[in-house]
């Protein structure tokens, strides 16, 4: 029987999909949801995040975040300039 290796989830992957879940958070909520099962530096994820408000996947009101596309692809960081 042959073993079948599974890639890794890409970060943006995982930062995505707890924002999902989430739908409502602050950075630091976020951060701290993400950080107990993955190593996510804070410097990434505020880029990844200033990202997806920029390009109209999450809106900002404060310090607070919300998600306006649902049902989409997950952002890539290549297609999202300034990351």
């Amino acid at each position: 029987m042959s073993q079948m290796s599974l890639k890794p989830e890409p970060q943006y992957a995982t930062i995505w999909r707890t924002i999902k879940i989430l739908k409502h958070f602050t950075l630091l909520q976020l951060h701290q949801n993400l950080l107990m099962t993955h190593d996510v530096q804070a410097n990434y994820l505020r880029r990844y995040v200033g990202a997806l408000v920029r390009y109209g996947y999450l809106a900002k009101h404060g310090k607070q975040f919300s998600v306006l596309k649902v049902d989409c692809m997950t952002p890539q960081p290549k297609d999202l300039k300034g990351i």
